[in-house]
């Protein structure tokens, strides 16, 4: 369920247990910046309910702790060094399911917003969000929910309005244009793989997935991985929920 406000029964939830004598939510914080790491360890430590277990200074650093001290939910930015935050998401969900993550970015991309929630991503904050916002937002996402900022929230309503679930009429379906292995590799692309987790689960090289790739990119006439996103969405292949 995706959450358009600020959700206080699920955060009082939260809290009410954490008072309860339950563990605390625990949380890693990944940004290239110290000061934004700093502030956010400070306003979580100041909640009974949160408790900072690590902080990463870039993607790579994020995804190494995450595994070492499996975090409830951890906080990424999206533009990080060596690693971006949902690439370094995507290397944690492979190998640690049960961990939550939730962006932080200063910009309202929509295509990075679609591709985060169809990877799994529970949360979408922008930096400009108060403190009440970022602490509500965790509680929520703590509890299995979505929560997205209220600008982030405009433009996931904005990508349907603006037709990403309804073909052109003159668009071919996938059946019609592609193999059925590049339909297999179309649909992981859409589900957020990346190309060695594609290679791996279809048993083929990193080098064919990249030549399916840029085959079915020419085959339906796409430019990009969010062409191809939006593509399946029109054709019912994924759906956000999926």
């Amino acid at each position: 369920m995706l959450y358009f406000s600020r959700s206080s029964n699920l955060a009082m939830a939260v809290v009410e247990r954490s008072e309860q004598g339950n563990s605390p939510v625990k949380v890693l914080v990944a940004d290239d910046h110290t000061l934004v790491r700093e502030g956010v360890r400070l306003l979580l430590d100041a909640q009974p309910d949160f408790r900072v277990v690590a902080e990463a200074a870039d993607g790579t650093a994020a995804v190494r702790l995450s595994l070492e001290c499996l975090p409830d939910i951890v906080i990424l930015d999206v533009r990080m060094p060596e690693m971006d935050g949902l690439a370094a998401f995507k290397e944690i969900h492979a190998q640690a399911p049960k961990v939550k993550a939730v962006l932080l970015s200063m910009y309202d991309d929509r295509d990075v917003l679609l591709q985060a929630l169809l990877s799994g991503v529970r949360g979408f904050i922008l930096k400009g969000a108060s403190s009440a916002e970022l602490i509500d937002g965790l509680r929520v996402v703590a509890q299995g929910e979505v929560y997205l900022s209220p600008r982030m929230q405009s433009l996931l309503v904005e990508a349907f309005l603006a037709g990403w679930r309804t073909p052109p009429v003159d668009e071919a379906p996938p059946d019609q244009l592609l193999s059925p292995r590049e339909q297999e590799v179309l649909l992981r692309i859409a589900q957020g793989q990346t190309n060695a987790q594609i290679a791996a689960d279809l048993v083929i090289s990193q080098s064919t997935v990249q030549t399916h790739r840029t085959r079915i990119l020419e085959k339906l006439h796409l430019k990009s991985r969010s062409d191809l996103v939006k593509y399946a969405l029109r054709h019912g292949l994924i759906t956000l929920s999926s």
